[in-house]
């Protein structure tokens, strides 16, 4: 029984997130008085071949925070070296216990490699100084047709 729920959640998630990313994950930066969280959010690809990526902030309090984004292209586990998208940093204040979502620059989407591209979100938070870990989505294969 609990293995029909595994495999009908994961039914779920790739049907929610259209084949384009695993499920999100998030990490977390703290100070002594407030945790801001981030979370990438999977690319999107515009019928006119732009990429955009996401991510999501929350604290805990009322803060200004940095944040560096971009989308990054992804063989197997290696990002390509090649730039793609102009990272982004970004300062705003972020709301307590309110997501704050702020996206990447965009850029035009370009074909590396044979067959079709997997492309990331990739994204960190600045909060006085103490800095994230790299949050990043997990494209499926050939998911992104330039």
């Amino acid at each position: 029984m609990p293995t029909r729920r595994l495999v009908a959640a994961a039914l779920a998630v790739a049907t929610v997130f259209g084949g384009h990313s695993s499920v999100f994950a998030t990490t977390s930066v703290r100070t002594s008085t407030n945790t801001c969280s981030i979370t990438a959010r999977p690319p999107t690809l515009s019928t006119r071949r732009q990429l955009t990526g996401s991510i999501s902030v929350t604290c805990t309090a009322a803060t200004v925070v940095t944040v560096d984004l971009t989308v990054i292209e992804i063989d197997g586990s290696t990002e390509d070296p090649r730039v793609l998208m102009v990272p982004r940093s970004f300062s705003t204040t972020v709301r307590a216990r309110t997501a704050t979502t702020i996206s990447t620059n965009t850029a035009t989407c370009i074909s590396t490699e044979a067959g079709n591209e997997e492309f990331a979100t990739k994204g960190r938070v600045n909060m006085s100084g103490v800095v994230s870990a790299w949050d990043r989505t997990v494209p499926l294969t050939d998911s992104f047709v330039c």
